[in-house]
């Protein structure tokens, strides 16, 4: 494999074939996020150097993407975006206001169907401080979505964090790559991604019938979904784990 990466900017042509390729990748629910959807074509049009491709020249292949949003971030833990999505929004609003950017924020990271399992990890954790260093970036940081989270919906995520694998690295395996490259903990930012709709759109989204109010696991959610019938509103908010790798 002959992996190259390319921005946005640089090659266009191949953001445009990573195109569906989200598919299979995350649970019906989460292709539901209304923020995340409304900033999406403003990460492309206004931020397309932070966003880049993976590519494998030996196949002619797209095999990957990583997207990012820039942040004004003075170094300390007070000072972080409340989550993924309060990242995209003071990204766009930052933006708007002519912030000067000194740090990369990491929003999402998706291989493509076919290249899924196939150790691309090491890629996207190599690439994040380099991405930064060419933008000209102090910082690179990311609000980590944790791999096997969703086995353990009912365990907070302090605690989850904090197990470890028979041999002493951290239990999940995307945090075990990023903390093998030298990622730091900072901290848990627990409403990181919050989705919210009516009970009958939350019964199309998981295949899961709610007839009455309660907390409720569902496929795919690494926490439970919270279900109010009286007020017809189902609420989930996804807590993720604030890391920081060196830019050197």
């Amino acid at each position: 494999m002959s992996l190259q990466r390319f921005s946005y900017e640089e090659r266009p042509d191949l953001a445009e074939r990573m195109e569906g390729a989200d598919q299979g990748a995350f649970p019906e629910f989460l292709l539901h996020d209304d923020i995340w959807n409304e900033a999406w074509p403003r990460l492309i049009t206004d931020f397309a150097p932070f966003q880049y491709v993976l590519y494998d020249a030996d196949r002619d292949a797209v095999i990957g993407a990583a997207n990012a949003v820039p942040v004004r971030w003075d170094g300390t833990p007070g000072d972080l975006p409340a989550g993924t999505h309060d990242a995209l929004q003071r990204a766009l609003a930052e933006h708007v206001a002519g912030t000067e950017p000194n740090t990369v924020c990491g929003v999402q990271a998706i291989a493509t169907p076919e290249a899924r399992g196939t150790g691309l990890s090491q890629a996207f954790v190599e690439a994040a401080p380099l991405r930064a260093q060419e933008l000209g970036m102090e910082h690179s940081i990311t609000p980590l979505r944790l791999l096997l989270k969703e086995r353990y919906p009912i365990t907070p995520i302090a605690e989850y964090i904090q197990w470890k694998g028979t041999d002493g690295s951290p239990f999940d395996p995307w945090l075990r790559v990023w903390e093998r490259a030298g990622a730091e903990r900072l901290e848990v930012c627990h409403d990181s991604l919050v989705i919210e709709g009516s009970v009958s759109e939350w019964e199309d989204w998981t295949g899961i019938d709610f007839p009455v109010s309660g907390s409720y696991v569902i496929t795919g959610g690494q926490v439970l979904l919270e279900i109010d019938r009286d007020r017809d509103r189902g609420r989930y908010s996804e807590p993720h784990l604030w890391i920081k790798l060196r830019v050197d």
